[in-house]
This record gives structure tokens, sequence and C-alpha cells, in this order.
């Protein structure tokens, strides 16, 4: 619990054999310096710069332009079906996507990318489907000018904001504005 490196059913049971009174409080205790030293990186990782806004193709179909998405906070979660932490990652974005599920403000968006595979569109909805991720809005990066990968967007937000490695997730503000990015997965 220390390492923030328990699942659900670990929790479960950890419960199920605590003998005092307030077993969320007894967690919060145990968490609370590695707590504090991450909302300290968070801190760190707060930002206000401008942000190109691309237009991507969606799994299911159609196009999202981000442009478009204007007084909406953006979610971006950058990630690829071979990536283990990118996929680690996603519970815990999951529940911030039912966190705000009710908020009209604020959209999730999980961009598929630096994929060469020719069937990975269908390796994204195998994986959704096995993971129960079906409800997420998943985005297709599109292939740089003369590339093999699907990786426009990616390679140009790591080129503007000197980044490298995925998972890569992103705050957009609702004026356009990138307000916090993050990379790789944490526990």
């Amino acid at each position: 619990v220390r390492e923030n490196a328990t699942s659900p059913e670990m929790l479960e049971k950890l419960q199920q054999n605590y003998k005092g009174k307030d077993f969320e409080a007894y967690l919060r205790e145990l968490k609370q310096d590695k707590l504090e030293a991450l909302h300290h990186e968070l801190d760190l990782q707060i930002t206000d710069l401008p942000i190109t806004l691309f237009e991507f193709e969606a799994l299911n179909g159609g196009k999202v332009d981000m442009s478009r998405q204007s007084g909406k906070i953006l979610v971006l979660d950058f990630w690829a079906t071979w990536c283990a932490p990118c996929k680690a990652a996603m519970p815990g974005m999951n529940m911030a996507l039912q966190r705000y599920a009710g908020d009209k403000s604020v959209e999730f968006f999980f961009v598929s990318t630096l994929e060469s595979r020719k069937n990975y569109k269908q390796e994204i909805a195998d994986f959704l489907k096995a993971s129960d991720f079906e409800h997420f809005n998943v985005l297709l990066d599109s292939e740089t000018a003369g590339g093999r990968e699907k990786d426009h967007a990616y390679t140009t937000y790591a080129k503007e904001y000197n980044i490298s490695g995925i998972p890569q997730k992103m705050i957009i503000d609702g004026k356009g504005r990138l307000r916090w990015r993050s990379t790789g997965h944490y526990g």
C-alpha cells in the first residue's frame, strides 16, 4: 500500500482482515509520504503553453478536430497497443473518465500513436473489448510525411515540448493551452 502497488483484490482482502474503525483513514496514513511526493511531482508538471491542436480519425469512424473543442478541457492519453506501461495506466484513466463522466466540460481522448503494424486498428479493438474499455474514445494518430509509423501529433508534441516516451498524458484547457503533461506510468 505504501508503494501504491496494490490491486483492488488486495485492498479488498486487506479490508476484510482490518480490525480498526476507519479503513480509509488507515489507507491514507499508509500512503501519506508517497502521496505528498506524488503531489509535488504533479505540481512541477503544471504549465501554461500554446499547443497545436490536431484533427484525428476516430477508431469508430469520423473525425475529431481538437480545435473545435473550444471551451472544453481535453485530456489526451497517447498510447500504443505494444506499450505495456500504457496498458497498465488505463485502469487509472478509466477511473478518471468515470469520475468526470457527468461533466460535459471535460472530454477524454485516447490517442493511439507510434503504430506501424497493418492490423493495429483490430489490435486496438481487441484490447479494448478484452479490457472492458470499449467506451474509450480512441483516436488514431496520422502518419508523418515520409514516415512508417502513425505518429504525426506525438512527434510534433515531442519536438515542441522536448518529450519522449509513452504513455504521454496532456491536459488542454478550454482556451486551447497546454496546462499539464506527464510521461510514463507511476502505478
